[in-house]
């Protein structure tokens, strides 16, 4: 009879933590909205799929910044605007070599209300150039989260510039989970979206390594769906879901921090606003 009530108490508490996990609110730092989505998922369909799944807040960016505006316009309480530094697709690879940029980056910022410049790809070398270092100073005059796809060097190199300064880094970087740890106590305003980062759930369950660097920082990780693609939009059930189940294995108060807390704190926004 003891080992029944063991059984059915375990059970309990599984079923209690996979019903608050499975609500769990979600403000997602990395959603695009690019042109090349717009055939199957125009900005009626992201607005609802985004509600539906109950995405309170996103930060949202597209190649070309009236997508973005337009969406805003639809879901104000929801989309909080991203400025990224490309016009139009196919300027991943270039934008830190054309000055005309700043132009696109001074005009908009100056017209429009961002929360963040991003996000953009740097890699070494290409944070030092005049266009990524007017980028960052616009950056700091408009106290906007810079949202990095890039390395170690191209992170260092903003914080050199501006120590100060609030990065949200794309992927965690592509590190190594242990690798984390010593770059979030040398940096204390950097954070980790976790988008692209599959590894951290295997089919044999929680990776042990993702588990102790969440744990170990549970104040400097934001979610991210990274929705680039149509097949990206078309995993947001399975996204929603699957994150919703590795929140779950998390004490409930760590689980928040990464779903909604951490991005409210970095954005000054809360999800109910």
């Amino acid at each position: 009879m003891t080992h029944m009530k063991t059984i059915l108490t375990t059970l309990l508490l599984i079923l209690s933590s996979q019903s608050w996990a499975s609500s769990i609110p979600i403000f997602d730092t990395h959603i695009h909205h690019n042109d090349k989505t717009q055939g199957e998922f125009n900005d009626k369909k992201v607005v609802s799929l985004l509600r539906q799944y109950d995405i309170k807040k996103a930060l949202v960016s597209s190649s070309g910044d009236d997508n973005t505006q337009r969406l805003k316009g639809l879901a104000s309480d929801i989309v909080l605007p991203a400025l990224r530094p490309y016009r139009k697709s196919g300027e991943l690879r270039t934008w830190m070599h054309d000055e005309s940029v700043i132009e696109h980056l001074e005009t908009h910022l100056s017209t429009r209300r961002y929360h963040a410049i991003g996000e953009f790809h740097a890699f070494g070398d290409e944070m030092n150039t005049p266009v990524s270092i007017r980028l960052v100073e616009l950056a700091k005059e408009y106290n906007l989260v810079l949202h990095l796809h890039g390395d170690r060097q191209a992170m260092r190199q903003i914080y050199k510039q501006w120590p100060d300064a609030k990065v949200l880094w794309a992927h965690a970087g592509f590190e190594e989970p242990s690798e984390l740890a010593p770059l979030f106590e040398q940096y204390p305003n950097l954070w980790a979206d976790l988008s692209f980062r599959p590894e951290i759930v295997t089919w044999g369950g929680f990776n042990p390594e993702w588990e102790k660097a969440l744990l170990k920082n549970p104040d400097r990780f934001t979610l991210g769906a990274d929705t680039f693609n149509v097949d990206q939009w078309q995993k947001m059930p399975l996204y929603t879901l699957d994150t919703r189940d590795w929140l779950s294995e998390l004490p409930e108060t760590v689980a928040k921090q990464i779903a909604y807390r951490n991005a409210e704190r970095l954005f000054g926004v809360s999800i109910h606003d």
